[in-house]
């Protein structure tokens, strides 16, 4: 996630750094990572370099007033498979 057009998940904002942040699922659970970031990732205010992701977990990016991003964690469906009524 960055301000880089070839981020996965773009913000075009000044706070954002090209390469912000990295969100990844290792060892059965997202993580978001922050790559060094000049303006940081943020959790409830506070400065931190890796956030355990959950479902409905808000982080903001770039200041603790920065961009949120809020994660909506689902199941994985197999393809042709409708959700239940």
């Amino acid at each position: 996630m960055g301000r880089d057009v070839r981020a996965d998940l773009r913000i075009a904002d000044p706070r954002i750094s090209r390469v912000h942040l990295i969100l990844r699922f290792d060892d059965g659970r997202w993580v978001a990572i922050d790559n060094g970031s000049v303006n940081g990732t943020y959790l409830n205010g506070y400065r931190i370099p890796v956030v355990d992701i959950h479902d409905g977990q808000s982080i903001n990016v770039g200041n603790p007033e920065g961009p949120r991003l809020t994660f909506e964690l689902g199941g994985h469906r197999p393809a042709g498979v409708d959700a239940l009524p």
